[in-house]
Order: C-alpha cells, then structure tokens, then sequence
C-alpha cells in the first residue's frame, strides 16, 4: 500500500513539474552582442568582399557543367 501511494506522489510530483508554462531562454548577454558585424576575435567581418567560391559540377539545363571557381558576393 504504501509503495502505490509513494509510486502515485512520484506521478503526481512529476506531472505538475510537466505543467509548468514554459519561459522563453533570457536575452543573449555579454560582449559584441550588440555588435553583430563583429566576430569573436573583434575584427569587423567583410560582408560584401568578393571571393572565389568552388561550384561543384551540375548540369545547366541538358548540358552537364564540370566543376569550376566563381567570384561570389
């Protein structure tokens, strides 16, 4: 008897735990949170520098394209 009174606590227990409303996580907090264009080391990152990007081959249409660099934003 008192197992299944200790085992239905246990229950009851961990369903109102289940209950609770969720909170949403805190706001982010600490340094260069405000600054979003800055990486960790605190160098401004080049957003718009063109660089060259390797594209995998595909096919354009019927026509198979082989792997090659293009110049991307």
């Amino acid at each position: 008897m008192k197992k299944t009174l200790l085992a239905l606590a246990a229950c009851v227990l961990a369903g109102a735990a289940m209950a609770q409303p969720m909170r949403p996580p805190p706001p982010p907090q600490g340094p260069g949170v405000d600054r979003p264009h800055v990486d960790r080391r605190g160098h401004a990152q080049r957003r718009h520098q063109p660089r060259k990007v390797w594209v995998p081959a595909h096919r354009v249409g019927m026509r198979r394209v082989p792997g090659h660099y293009v110049w991307r934003r």
